[in-house]
């Protein structure tokens, strides 16, 4: 997981991440094995973060908004990377569309993009992604 703030800013966010993981019958330590980075608010940290995670080999990166997505998108292009809230990602180019995205990104858009916003009422298409979790 890369982060863009302090441990101690972000451990609500852990703790809940773990407590889902925990529901769906993952054990951090035992089942799988979370590798943190923290930025401690420093955006220029970010990329040599991501790489590091990359050279750990990880089965994939989770990041938040987009600073963590586009760090992480130039660290690798074949590690999953799975994104909480991108903004605009379709026009960020980090994937080719909501409903399709192609390549090693996925996640959840937090935006309305022309993609969805240019959607008939109550045909939401693209809106869903699929997001995997990996054990060890």
């Amino acid at each position: 997981m890369l982060w863009l703030g302090a441990r101690e800013a972000v451990q609500p966010f852990i703790t809940a991440y773990e407590e889902s993981l925990h529901q769906l019958g993952y054990s951090v330590g035992q089942t799988l094995l979370l590798e943190q980075r923290f930025a401690n608010g420093q955006d220029e940290r970010l990329s040599a973060l991501a790489a590091e995670l990359v050279c750990l080999n990880v089965d994939l990166i989770a990041v938040g908004p987009n600073p963590m997505i586009e760090a992480a998108r130039r660290a690798t292009s074949t590690i999953p990377i799975v994104m909480a809230y991108g903004s605009d990602p379709v026009g960020q180019g980090y994937v080719a569309s909501l409903a399709r995205p192609g390549g090693n990104i996925t996640g959840l858009a937090w935006d309305p993009t022309p993609e969805i916003a240019g959607t008939p009422r109550g045909e939401p298409r693209g809106l869903a992604a699929t997001v995997g979790i990996h054990g060890h």
